[in-house]
């Protein structure tokens, strides 16, 4: 494994996760437990109040994609991810 040295351009959506609502129109991969973040701050010595949202299981594949940007408008650091949800969420039961 290296170091990462660069800039991580962060402007676009990770990866959704598949799930029975997937769509072709996303891009869906086993690749995507991502953050999303939007902050409006200045500097890294802004104190400023966090959202947290987590979407529900069996949301819909957009609901994965939910723009922060006008709670970060409003001096709200907002954070969502995208995350398994649905049937894909647990594997068969295993042996032990």
């Amino acid at each position: 494994m290296s170091l990462w040295n660069a800039t991580l351009d962060a402007r676009d959506f990770g990866n959704i996760c598949s799930s029975s609502s997937s769509s072709s129109e996303y891009s869906v991969s086993e690749d995507c437990l991502k953050l999303n973040i939007w902050s409006a701050a200045k500097s890294t010595d802004a104190k400023l109040p966090v959202v947290t949202w987590s979407y529900p299981a069996y949301s819909t594949v957009a609901d994965a994609l939910f723009d922060g940007g006008g709670m970060a408008d409003e001096g709200v650091v907002y954070v969502n991810y995208n995350y398994r949800t649905g049937s894909r969420l647990v594997g068969p039961p295993r042996v032990i």
